[in-house]
């Protein structure tokens, strides 16, 4: 390509957006935006059912485009090296509600997944204690052997028994029980009382 045709190139672009802006149509023969339809794109971002009432001309999809092109939509979030730090000295010790204090412009989501990207996990919460003494005993186990209710159910076979916990709150199912017992390189006994 030499640099006679990209100039001839230019200039028909030139000459073509000329002829648009005197039309007032596109080469589709749509009608161009004017200023007062951006403005009001502007001042309503992101009401879309009052930006659909005020330009009735335009469609949900051409609306939508046009905010995307001028970028009046989400701007990207952009984590500085001051923000991971800060980030990696709060994540495991700090609550939501200080986390989302001291980074202000993030939402909870956000701060998730960066910390996730970056390797970092907060500490697992320990398990809530049931009426059920057996499920205690065997949340215990887990919880010293570092597996979850879904790594438990997997290595008992007892597909979501545990994982769900709903329904050994009042009345566990035994020959679950017993499963996840064995798993767990432990024995079920029954002890008398005389």
């Amino acid at each position: 390509m030499n640099l006679h045709s990209a100039n001839e190139g230019v200039r028909r672009g030139e000459k073509l957006k000329a002829r648009m802006q005197a039309s007032g149509l596109t080469m589709q023969g749509r009608e161009l935006w004017t200023d007062d339809e951006i403005a009001i794109l502007r001042s309503n971002y992101p009401d879309y059912p009052t930006m659909r009432r005020l330009l009735p001309g335009r469609s949900a999809k051409g609306i939508w485009r046009k905010i995307d092109k001028l970028n009046i939509g989400r701007k990207l979030n952009v984590w500085t090296a001051a923000d991971v730090s800060k980030l990696r000295r709060l994540f495991g010790r700090a609550s939501r509600a200080e986390l989302e204090q001291s980074l202000p412009d993030r939402t909870w989501r956000n701060i998730v997944k960066t910390a996730y990207r970056h390797g970092l996990r907060r500490p697992r919460r320990r398990y809530v204690v049931v009426p059920s003494e057996q499920m205690n005993v065997i949340r215990a186990r887990c919880e010293e052997l570092g597996y979850t209710m879904i790594d438990l159910d997997e290595l008992a076979g007892t597909r979501d028994y545990f994982k769900n916990g709903a329904s050994f709150f009042l009345r566990p199912d035994m020959r679950k029980v017993d499963k996840a017992v064995r798993a767990l390189d432990g024995k079920l006994v029954v002890v008398w009382n005389d």
